[in-house]
């Protein structure tokens, strides 16, 4: 599939997963299930135009997004799954918080790193993949639908505009 050859390359770098002593963190096959299980997730939250049948024992996606050139699923997919990532680091960060080990005169702190990740949380790719997310409700057909669902009209069988002006001037006398 092509969509794992474009996918997870754009996954590494969100998630700063380089190979600086020749390894990189996460295996290909690590990265490929997270992508499937936050394609699973961004389907449930985001309609798109094509329809896609998410694997997860099998780590497939069908049809390929790449090739049907679905750039906005393939975003959001990254953008869910460096957010997942980051939220198991801070995870393991936080079960390591305040740590300490002495031995003889040297000690080991780790206090402090926590809040570093707290902050990717807040305004990394967490963030971003909400903001999209929003500005895509309201956008295109989502926003053409919302439109017509404000604009639609309501009458309720009960409703009389004269009993209602009547109740608002009753208030109004009774606040003064």
């Amino acid at each position: 599939m092509y969509w794992q050859g474009i996918m997870v390359p754009m996954l590494r770098v969100l998630i700063d997963d380089n190979p600086y002593s020749g390894t990189y963190t996460y295996k290909d096959t690590r990265l490929i299930e997270t992508l499937v299980v936050s394609a699973m997730f961004v389907t449930q939250e985001i309609k798109f135009s094509n329809s896609y049948n998410i694997n997860v024992i099998d780590s497939s996606i069908t049809p390929d997004p790449y090739t049907l050139n679905d750039k906005l699923f393939m975003n959001m997919v990254v953008l869910k799954a460096a957010c997942i990532i980051d939220h198991g680091n801070f995870r393991q960060r936080a079960l390591l918080e305040g740590l300490q080990a002495r031995c003889g005169p040297a000690s080991l702190s780790t206090a402090g790193s926590l809040n570093g990740f707290k902050y990717i949380i807040e305004l990394g790719p967490c963030k971003i993949y909400e903001k999209l997310k929003e500005e895509n409700a309201f956008s295109g057909e989502a926003l053409n639908s919302l439109i017509h669902f404000v604009l639609s009209p309501f009458i309720g069988n009960d409703f009389d505009p004269v009993d209602a002006l009547q109740r608002y001037y009753d208030s109004e006398r009774m606040i003064r």
